[in-house]
């Protein structure tokens, strides 16, 4: 992934960047060697190339009779290596050099090797070797309290779990990286931590707080000596816009980051923004635009042999293409990315994949086919969703789980310094008390703040497990929660009617006044029927724009009052936030459960009522008894 790229390439250095007699000390070399070395080490992250020639220059002109010289030396030249993507040969250099660390006095040389060669597995995908490397690396840094290694490490180890789509422990290792290197005077590792940070929350869907991070990382960044670190964030910040559908921001920081990248001449930066540029002039409607972007970008992954993106690139071309209704072409390339994404797909790949497939079903009168797709988009999607509130709650523990860890050390810090007191002042009974009543305090107040935070943190699992983010409506778990505990109980209700709802035309209303607009309507329905029906009555957000409404105590000739009032009380909202054109309708599939057994052949026979509202016209209702 592009979003990955950065860290590795931020991470593949030598423990060296600290100018200090500290550190000098540590490798065991005088601080000018130390200095002049260090330097050639921070270039190879900016041009190996040319750091490579000062290396060579340099050490024809140094005598390397030292061990500890020669092995310092040593490891800057791998360092070069891998910043260089050698990956191979810097392996069997490091394998060599880690024999020869066994005789020197200095641990650290060990410690920084292992460091290196847990960066160059996790880059050839073999994790589990990179993670105890990388651990052992980590056991020596923390045995000579060495901060910012410790936090490298720390970094390290969390690339590696995160591609083991690890996430929360890969989580904790990047909060516990930030601990140790927020006030590091090296402001490349302050930034990779904070970006790593902003991709977790990332793929858990929290895109407003990974947009914090990205945004507070870019402070870190030299923008004029790291021009290929500065690309890949504003890369994954257009992202992160993207996916809050600020398709405006997004494009400006894309527009950067290709600017950046053909000043680079980075071919593969180039292609990553094209083919996202090309998904934005598909939401502009400008296809010939969005075909000569996705092109270029195909040319670019082909030649590359990106077969993930590759089959991206031909799902954003196939979509342009159904636009601008080449049809034919546009069934080529949605055919080579199901060839692709044949095998286990990411959950992103086959979102895109179901989307296009829909599209082109469309495209060619294929209805039914292009509805049975969407249906398995929006289960893709809820499954999505279902994920990321998962992932979501479980970073929430892990940070409640890491606050009251430090809350409990400062804690017992206090009464450590407490008893300190009270065995000074044994003799003077009132201070002994005060002591006491202090510590009493303090205890009472970490205690009741750690009580705080978890109630708060329980408050926010509970409305995520039952709420939709986006219109506060119930979401789907909770719908249908409470529509089974009404039908486990039909004697407490004489009547229970259970009704799926599509607005009409949603697509059209995205694609000509965007997808903000679109946010609109759908918290303008949720308030719409919410007070349209009755207090025992419930609606509820599926997905998309599918509502589930259930309805009880009433016969059939309420139900088109209901839908009156909810068209009206709708509209009237539209017009007052929005001002469109055409008010805004909706088809209903309702259906009298009495006759049926299960809450699953309630909602088949719903939809079907569904497709027939919208068969015969929509803005009507279809029931079945």
């Amino acid at each position: 992934m592009r979003q990955l790229l950065l860290y590795i390439f931020c991470i593949c250095y030598v423990n060296v960047a600290s100018a200090s007699v500290e550190k000098a000390t540590l490798y065991g070399v005088p601080e000018a060697f130390y200095l002049k070395w260090e330097s050639i080490v921070q270039k190879s992250t900016a041009d190996p190339k040319q750091s490579l020639v000062e290396f060579n220059e340099e050490k024809a002109r140094t005598t390397l009779t030292d061990k500890n010289k020669a092995m310092f030396v040593e490891m800057v030249y791998i360092s070069i290596l891998v910043n260089q993507d050698h990956s191979n040969q810097a392996i069997q250099r490091i394998q060599a050099a880690l024999q020869k660390a066994t005789e020197l006095e200095h641990v650290i040389y060990k410690a920084a090797l292992l460091s290196l060669k847990a960066t160059i597995l996790k880059n050839a995908h073999q994790y589990d070797q990179a993670l105890i490397d990388i651990e052992q690396a980590l056991a020596i840094h923390l045995l000579l309290n060495y901060a910012r290694a410790i936090g490298q490490d720390y970094l390290t180890k969390g690339h590696i779990l995160l591609s083991q789509k690890k996430l929360e422990p890969a989580f904790l290792s990047f909060l516990n990286a930030y601990n140790m290197l927020k006030n590091d005077t090296n402001s490349s590792l302050i930034s990779s931590t904070l970006l790593a940070i902003a991709a977790v929350y990332d793929l858990t869907g929290e895109h407003h707080k990974s947009i914090e991070y990205y945004l507070e990382s870019l402070a870190y960044i030299d923008k004029k000596n790291q021009p290929f670190h500065l690309s890949i964030t504003y890369y994954n910040i257009a992202l992160a816009y993207g996916k809050l559908k600020q398709y405006e921001k997004k494009h400006q920081y894309l527009l950067d980051a290709l600017a950046l990248s053909k000043q680079l001449q980075d071919e593969l930066g180039i292609a990553y923004a094209e083919v996202e540029i090309a998904d934005i002039h598909i939401f502009k409607q400008d296809y010939l635009s969005a075909i000569k972007y996705a092109e270029n970008a195909l040319k670019i992954f082909e030649k590359n042999r990106d077969s993930r993106m590759v089959g991206l690139t031909q799902l954003v071309l196939s979509s342009a293409l159904i636009h601008h209704k080449n049809i034919e072409q546009a069934s080529v390339h949605l055919e080579k990315a199901q060839t692709i994404f044949k095998e286990s797909p990411e959950l992103n790949e086959e979102l895109k994949l179901l989307e296009v497939t829909a599209q082109l079903a469309q495209a060619k009168g294929k209805f039914e086919e292009a509805l049975l797709t969407t249906q398995q988009f929006m289960a893709v999607k809820e499954k999505q969703f279902l994920q990321n509130q998962l992932n979501t709650l479980n970073l929430l523990k892990v940070q409640f789980d890491l606050q009251s860890k430090e809350a409990q050390n400062k804690l017992l810090a206090q009464k450590n310094v407490m008893q300190g007191i009270i065995l000074d002042n044994e003799r003077q009974q009132k201070n002994i008390w005060l002591v006491l009543s202090i510590l009493s305090i303090v205890s009472i107040i970490c205690i009741g703040y750690m009580l705080f935070k978890q109630i708060q943190i329980k408050k926010r699992f509970r409305r995520l497990a039952m709420t939709d983010e986006l219109t506060k409506a119930p979401n789907r778990r909770s719908i249908l929660a409470f529509t089974k505990m009404l039908l486990k109980h039909p004697d407490r209700v004489n009547n229970i009617f259970v009704a799926i709802i599509d607005l009409d035309y949603f697509k059209k209303i995205n694609d000509i006044y965007g997808h903000d607009v679109g946010d609109k309507v759908l918290k303008a329905f949720y308030q719409a029927a919410s007070h349209s029906i009755n207090v025992g009555d419930r609606v509820g957000r599926l997905g998309g724009e599918e509502w589930l409404l259930t309805l009880v105590d009433l016969n059939e000739d309420s139900i088109q009052p209901i839908f009156e009032r909810i068209t009206n009380v709708l509209n009237k909202i539209i017009q007052k936030q929005i001002q469109m054109e055409k008010p805004i309708t909706f088809s209903m599939g309702i259906v009298n459960t009495k006759a049926f057994s299960s809450l699953e052949d309630i909602l088949k026979q719903a939809d079907k009522n569904l497709y027939q509202a919208k068969a015969n016209g929509r803005h009507q209702w279809v029931i079945s008894h």
